[in-house]
């Protein structure tokens, strides 16, 4: 598998659990404005550093580094951007229901 579509299926991955965290726990993380675009802020500064945290996973060659690496790093990052990404979107749907 080559690398593009390996960050695919992560991404796919990542957005799928983020969907997952949401749908099922619906009260869980930010209702603001303020407080979600915060949690998709954070989310990239995790995303920031994870790629030098990715190298020195890898740093020694081995196979089983960057498969933790990538399963214990990358895929939460990702998750967590979709869902804060989408925390967001809902918070700005709320403000539009507010407003009819």
């Amino acid at each position: 598998m080559d690398g593009s579509k390996l960050i695919a299926a992560y991404c796919l991955g990542g957005a799928g659990l983020a969907f997952w965290v949401l749908l099922r726990f619906p009260r869980f993380g930010p209702k603001s404005i303020l407080g979600a675009a915060a949690a998709v802020i954070a989310a990239f500064a995790v995303a920031a550093v994870v790629p030098s945290l990715l190298q020195a996973a890898v740093a020694d060659g081995s196979r089983t580094g960057g498969f933790l690496a990538l399963l214990g790093l990358v895929l939460p990052t990702l998750a967590a951007i979709w869902w804060s990404a989408a925390c967001l979107l809902r918070a700005f749907c709320g403000l539009l229901s507010r407003m009819h």
